[in-house]
């Protein structure tokens, strides 16, 4: 589905057609429910116009630090500034934000344009005005003539489209969404991901968004903050975060990782050589690592490759192990194998499932092999 973006009125100073989004800045912030420490210290700035999610597993802090952005929850301690004015103390109709819930919170008694119209409605906005802006947004996301229906006759991707219509209707320079992709399958909420991004790319709001979908995260966003315990483990890109995570909680929740434990025993040009089961691994490292110090090294398991048979030779700037394949499971678009290493390490291979790709039978003996480049010491 391709989305549209035709040029809104500004007649009342509500239009959608060249706005600019707000920066917004998290200045310090706590939240404490009795001893339970919700968000503790968090500090981050947002670019304006720029898409960012908060990532993070069930008791993160991603939704509350969310609902404090929006004025729904009220910090503890610490600041919001939205375009540098302080922000706490105003309540949430006075911010100007935008919001899509997990639920849509669309009302069942009013129609589609009722649903959408009702900001505009609340500000006291001309009722003509208010019709002609329905319809500009409905076209926006592709549910022209659907004004009259009801969310009760409307599927579930078509009801996230709406409450989308309904955020964006008064031109908000910020807008916050919760997890509004959870409740649909698997096939819809992949479309509407790229929906929501290219809608993004078009009105150039600041985008804040928050799932525990890391694939989603990885498609959708500019930058990703991971929360952990109510404090930001890493922010980064997309690739940064994927290929540079700074520790073993972002490796581990932001894609699937191979864990090779083993100590250290030297470092060659930049290169930490580490010690797996008797085996020698090198690694890239965030900083330098001391001789005898236990460390974890991180490969993903479609960097590996496998071939067939024992006793390949070492290969310049490669990481080789043999090993034995003790579980295959056939995932569609790969093939994806679990290795035992002669090291001792149990070690999951994702094999392109294409032709003139063998694939490996239980039991087999193999050789792997990976870039130093894509191993990390986390």
């Amino acid at each position: 589905m391709t989305i549209s973006a035709p040029e809104l009125s500004t007649e009342t100073g509500t239009g959608t057609k060249g706005v600019s989004g707000a920066s917004v800045f998290l200045d310090r912030l706590d939240k404490r429910y009795g001893e339970v420490v919700a968000v503790s210290n968090l500090s981050l700035t947002i670019e304006p116009g720029e898409f960012i999610t908060f990532l993070g597993p069930s008791g993160s802090g991603k939704t509350t630090t969310l609902m404090m952005i929006a004025g729904f929850e009220f910090p503890t301690a610490g600041e919001i500034y939205i375009d540098a004015q302080p922000i706490v103390s105003t309540p949430p109709y006075r911010r100007n934000i935008g919001m899509v819930f997990q639920n849509y919170a669309l009302f069942p008694h009013m129609t589609v344009a009722e649903n959408v119209g009702f900001p505009l409605k609340q500000r006291g906005v001309d009722k003509r005005v208010i019709a002609t802006r329905i319809a500009q947004v409905l076209e926006i996301v592709q549910l022209s003539g659907h004004q009259a229906r009801y969310p009760r006759q409307l599927s579930g991707g078509q009801q996230q489209r709406i409450a989308l219509a309904r955020a964006i209707i008064f031109n908000p320079r910020v807008l916050l969404m919760d997890e509004p992709l959870s409740a649909l399958d698997k096939q819809l909420r992949e479309g509407l991901q790229l929906e929501i991004k290219r809608l993004h790319e078009q009105l150039g709001i600041t985008f804040i968004y928050v799932t525990h979908d890391q694939r989603e995260s990885l498609v959708m966003s500019d930058r990703i903050a991971v929360m952990n315990k109510g404090q930001i483990e890493q922010v980064g890109s997309p690739a940064d975060l994927y290929d540079r995570p700074v520790n073993r909680f972002v490796a581990s929740f932001v894609g699937e990782s191979n864990f090779l434990e083993g100590t250290v025993i030297g470092n060659e040009g930049g290169r930490i050589v580490v010690s797996v089961g008797g085996s020698t691994v090198k690694a890239l490292g965030h900083r330098p690592a001391r001789i005898g110090a236990p460390v974890a090294c991180m490969v993903r398991p479609e960097k590996i490759q496998c071939s067939d048979g024992r006793g390949a030779s070492q290969e310049t700037g490669m990481n080789t192990l043999p090993a034995v394949v003790r579980d295959v499971t056939f995932v569609g678009e790969t093939h994806r194998y679990l290795l035992e290493a002669e090291c001792g390490a149990f070690i999951v291979l994702k094999q392109q499932h294409r032709f003139n790709v063998r694939s490996h039978a239980l039991a087999e003996p193999v050789t792997i092999k990976w870039h130093v480049e894509d191993t990390l010491v986390v």
